[in-house]
Order: structure tokens, then sequence, then C-alpha cells
């Protein structure tokens, strides 16, 4: 029985998979051709539970290029000022071995700001019993808060990870 939303076929892939890492891709975007070896090898060197890393986007000219804002939404607080806080993030990131490591949310809260599911690495016994809503939209972002409050240790890297299809067709 098809639900029409994408947490019962994930549901399905939580019950099934079998490996200690785990990751999700919608199925109109596509990976960087070093997404796996670049989350894989920052997860162990971490020993992290969750790894994530950054996302492209298409802009309205056609052309693809780096997500900033969720960068800034991640990096930075609400309480300052958009432009402030772009530049802010862009400057983090212009570190050559940037890594945003998390091991109190409470400390950094922005971090949940980071709404997508994709891009990211888990470790499996995290999450293995956590399930996605069947019948919602976004059900995504209820499952990645849950992933975020039982993680340990999150790890943000620059990477790209996921060429993210903004060009769906809306009705």
């Amino acid at each position: 029985e098809c639900s029409g939303f994408p947490g019962k076929p994930r549901n399905i892939g939580l019950e099934k998979a079998t490996s200690d890492y785990i990751m999700f891709l919608d199925s109109d975007d596509c990976l960087e051709n070093t997404a796996c070896e670049m989350l894989y090898n920052t997860i162990i060197t971490e020993d992290a539970d969750i790894v994530s890393g950054s996302y492209t986007t298409i802009n309205k000219k056609g052309v693809r290029k780096l997500n900033e804002w969720a960068w800034t939404i991640t990096l930075t607080s609400p309480d300052i000022e958009k432009d402030t806080r772009k530049k802010m993030a862009k400057e983090l990131l212009l570190e050559p071995d940037f890594k945003y490591v998390v091991t109190d949310l409470e400390e950094k809260p922005t971090v949940l700001g980071n709404s997508n599911i994709w891009c990211k690495i888990y470790k499996r016994s995290v999450i293995e019993d956590m399930r996605f809503p069947e019948d919602i939209v976004a059900q995504d972002s209820v499952f990645l808060l849950e992933s975020f409050y039982r993680a340990d240790k999150i790890v943000f890297i620059k990477d790209i990870i996921v060429h993210y299809n903004n060009t769906r067709v809306k009705d």
C-alpha cells in the first residue's frame, strides 16, 4: 500500500538495512562522486553518530552552486542581522579544514535548523529503532530532530555530498 509520502519507503529501508551506517537520498537528487567515501571516512575518524555535508542547488539562471543559506542557518544565530550572519558563515567555511563538531545541542542549538536528512550519514545503532511518520509532509524533519537529540556527536563538514533538485514542478 502506497502512502504517497516518502516516510513509508524510508521505514521499509530502515527495517531491511544491515550495514553499520545509513544514508538517505531523494529519488530526484544525486550524490557527489566522493560523497560516500567522504562521509564514511569522517564518521569513522571522528567517531561520530552523524556526519553532515554540503549540498548544491540550481539558481534561477540554471547555475548549480553551494547552498550557503543552509550553512548560515546551521552556524549562526537568528538573533544576528541576516547579512552579518551570511558573512560569518562564509568566513567559517573558508577555513581549509573546516569542521563543526557538536556534542551538546544546548551549546549549539542553531544546528537544529539544518533540516534535511540527506547529505548525511548516520550510525545505524543511533537510528535503527526510529521510524518516519508515514502520512505527513516534512516527515524527514521529525526524524532528523530526533536523530540529533539521540546523537552524542554530530560533525558538519563542508564537502559537497548531494546535488539537490530544487526545480521540482509545483502544482
